[in-house]
């Protein structure tokens, strides 16, 4: 997702509860299931992720992905929900990798009502 500048109209129930969220716009078809592409999503970095939650992670620092969080004993599947069959899942186990959790998605606008 790339980071938005631009102002996105929120309803102010959703705002009150997530203070320190900010938008992201959905660039490619990972999540095209759940998000399309160009759509808005509001990401609360307070809400730490949770096992079926839609996350954004940075993996070893790398840019941000979204995916669906599977939490597992010792592994993490990142798992994209796509018309795409081109995705895989991203599995990562043990400690061979930095996961940052960044935040979780809380609500999104599609982009066709923001034009």
């Amino acid at each position: 997702p790339e980071v938005l500048d631009d102002r996105v109209p929120l309803p102010y129930e959703v705002l009150q509860h997530h203070k320190r969220a900010y938008f992201l716009e959905v660039e490619g078809d990972c999540m095209s299931r759940v998000y399309p592409e160009g759509c808005r999503v509001l990401i609360d970095p307070d809400r730490e992720p949770q096992s079926g939650s839609i996350a954004v992670v940075s993996i070893d620092g790398a840019d941000y992905i979204m995916r669906r969080l599977l939490v597992g004993a010792n592994t993490l599947v990142l798992s994209p929900e796509s018309y795409n069959d081109e995705w895989t899942d991203i599995v990562v186990s043990g400690s061979e990798h930095t996961v940052e959790m960044v935040g979780t998605v809380v609500w999104y606008q599609p982009a066709k009502e923001m034009e």
